[in-house]
């Protein structure tokens, strides 16, 4: 059964939860966003397509402003003075407010509309009952069609039907993006441009080392990688790859106590091809915002973005880090998508599974915030049973998938550890 914040929820729950969710991003959009966005949004959208009680009656004092005034004044302090002198259910008031707070970013508002009219339109072809019927929607959606999609019909014909086999075609011929390991792979598939992969876990299970060794395998296979670290400075970084890939103690190392025979392992490495065909980037920068991480993968090559760690990144005028968390959980998403690479995103947890007898973590474990449940395509957790059981296996390290949104969640990948020199690899 999955859940959210703890609750457990059927599927119908959980298509609600996402629709509103939809629904909120696009009424922020509309009253926070640049002034263009402001009035393609209300353009597009209608009363019908919004399921939220609360959500149309917002979409209402919205569309009433942008009737009367434009997008001079779709902004929280106009749309809540505005409020006053109306009547509305109850809560509207309070969400109104709420969507004044909560960062709002109009890139992929497109996305947004079009997800939202989608769900509208399977909506209305259910309730159809005759060829009528299904002939006035087509003329109803017509009012609404995003401007690149003025072309876009139903498959008719069997060109149209060559075009889908062209694209399966392509797709198949692309090199899927794996992580390099078979007991991760097996279980989650293949990355996607676009997706979010949280990979979270309590203060030293080993979330940087998992981080790493994922980089490093994927480099390996001729990937380009973008780590932006932000704890750790890069000599630190390329230190730990090394040492991972040698065998050799990365302590003993930073403490330059390498026997003679480590210390050659080490630097043969360092000078050898399989490392300098390594192409992995570092940035360092502290505190950093999401405007610079945009920055730097738009101008970067990079095939996949790691980042270590999500709460460290600088941003967001929220008043508590809940608000902060989830603003930087959503930009990043939306970066993911907008460049069309997979994000790799360290996030901690918080002390909740530690005061519990089963220390194994769940999603409601995840740090300040559970839009990062929403956010994230696939969440999973490092743990090391000996961190809490001096008897368990040391050499066990597990990468538990609590979320997979393309395919099963609730599944451990069990792998092997080598505490002395940080390296994972498949048992």
């Amino acid at each position: 059964m999955k859940t959210h914040h703890g609750i457990p929820m059927d599927n119908e729950n959980i298509v609600y939860e996402r629709q509103i969710e939809l629904e909120r991003t696009l009424l922020g959009m509309a009253i926070k966003g640049k002034e263009p966005k402001k009035g393609h949004i209300m353009e597009h959208l209608s009363r019908d397509m919004f399921i939220g009680h609360t959500n149309q009656e917002i979409f209402d004092l919205i569309q009433d402003q942008y009737k009367k005034h434009g997008v001079d004044r779709l902004n929280p302090d106009c749309l809540i003075n505005d409020y006053q002198g109306k009547q509305y259910k109850t809560g509207v008031f309070e969400a109104l407010i709420e969507l004044g707070y909560e960062f709002i970013t109009d890139v992929n508002c497109d996305f947004y509309i079009k997800r939202i009219q989608e769900n509208w339109e399977n909506r209305m072809a259910e309730s159809c009952k005759s060829f009528e019927d299904f002939k006035a929607l087509e003329e109803n959606k017509k009012k609404y069609e995003l401007p690149d999609e003025k072309n876009i019909s139903f498959i008719n014909d069997y060109d149209d039907i060559m075009k889908l086999e062209s694209i399966y075609e392509n797709r198949t011929k692309k090199e899927p993006i794996k992580t390099g390991y078979n007991s991760i792979d097996n279980n989650i598939g293949s990355l996607q441009g676009g997706d979010m992969f949280i990979i979270a876990g309590a203060t030293g299970m080993g979330k940087t080392c998992m981080m790493l060794n994922i980089a490093a395998q994927m480099a390996k296979t001729g990937k380009k990688i973008l780590i932006f670290s932000l704890e750790m400075n890069k000599e630190q970084l390329l230190n730990r790859i090394v040492s991972a890939e040698v065998g050799v103690s990365a302590a003993n190392f930073r403490n330059g106590e390498l026997t003679r025979t480590d210390q050659g392992k080490y630097w043969d490495f360092i000078y050898s091809d399989e490392f300098n065909n390594m192409n992995i980037q570092i940035c360092t920068k502290y505190n950093i915002t999401t405007a610079e991480i945009r920055n730097t993968v738009i101008d970067s090559s990079a095939d996949i973005v790691f980042i270590d760690y999500l709460g460290l990144i600088s941003g967001g005028n929220k008043q508590s880090s809940y608000e902060r968390v989830s603003e930087i959980s959503r930009e990043l998403k939306l970066l993911a998508m907008e460049t069309n690479k997979p994000f790799i995103v360290l996030h901690q947890l918080n002390r909740a599974n530690a005061e519990r007898k089963d220390k194994r973590p769940m999603l409601s474990d995840l740090r300040d915030s559970g839009k990062i449940e929403q956010d994230a395509d696939i969440i999973g957790f490092v743990y090391r049973p000996a961190y809490y059981n001096e008897q368990a296996d040391k050499t066990l390290i597990q990468l538990m998938i609590a979320k997979n949104r393309h395919g099963i969640g609730g599944v451990d990948c069990n792998m092997s550890f080598r505490p002395i020199s940080q390296k994972i690899s498949d048992r």
